[in-house]
């Protein structure tokens, strides 16, 4: 299984490699939209986690609506997690968020815990 982080940040990207290779996960990481979105195209990965303030004109928002759509033409069946990890905390980040089709949020600082449990929560609620 593979992991795809967004985070342009080099220690909050090594703290959530470390966190999703203890959930099984291989982790790839990118710094910036577009290489995220050749990555999923590479790596098919089943996990994203994506940070929504990036360098660069293209956001987190748009990463998630491309890999979504992506996701969606992909058709192979794979129930992919699509979590946004991010400082933003105000209810209008987190609505825009599940607008473009997140299936989590989580607000930094998080903890190792919150991120393994709201992997474990979103793969319980789909079974």
């Amino acid at each position: 299984m593979t992991a795809l982080i967004l985070e342009d940040d080099t220690d909050c990207a090594q703290l959530l490699s470390r966190i999703v290779t203890e959930e099984g996960y291989a982790p790839v990481v990118c710094a910036r939209a577009a290489d995220a979105i050749n990555a999923f195209d590479a790596h098919k990965p089943e996990l994203l986690l994506l940070d929504i303030g990036l360098p660069g004109a293209q956001d987190g928002y748009y990463a998630l609506r491309r890999l979504r759509a992506r996701h969606e033409a992909l058709k192979d069946g794979l129930q992919r997690i699509f979590l946004m990890v991010s400082a933003r905390d105000n209810y209008g980040d987190i609505e825009a968020a599940v607008d473009f089709g997140a299936d989590g949020y989580i607000t930094k600082p998080f903890t190792k815990t919150e991120v393994q449990l709201k992997i474990r929560e979103i793969k319980m609620r789909r079974e």
